[in-house]
């Protein structure tokens, strides 16, 4: 099935991680690789196995109004994130 449009997708998954995580110091990335592998990639044991059943977070089912919060977290991070960067380069601009 094809996503939704404006659903989240793993590119864009892949791009925010290549913005934040790519120039960190080797030690910062070798601790996001094993923390992908853990959580986004489970190569390891269940990440859910230690949690009772009911609890629902970010590594078990979701409801969709947690998913909808989610997003909803995610996005005002991108447009503040976003926001710093459009005033940092025009303070540059106007400086230089």
């Amino acid at each position: 099935m094809d996503r939704l449009e404006g659903t989240p997708s793993a590119n864009d998954s892949m791009m925010h991680s290549m913005l934040s995580i790519a120039k960190l110091s080797p030690e910062k990335r070798e601790a996001w690789r094993q923390y992908f592998n853990y959580f986004v990639f489970q190569t390891g044991d269940d990440p859910q196995g230690h949690l009772p059943a009911s609890l629902n977070d970010l590594v078990t089912d979701l409801s969709e109004e947690q998913k909808k919060a989610l997003r909803e977290f995610l996005s005002k991070r991108l447009r503040l994130i976003s926001g710093y960067i459009d005033s940092a380069l025009q303070y540059l601009l106007i400086n230089s």
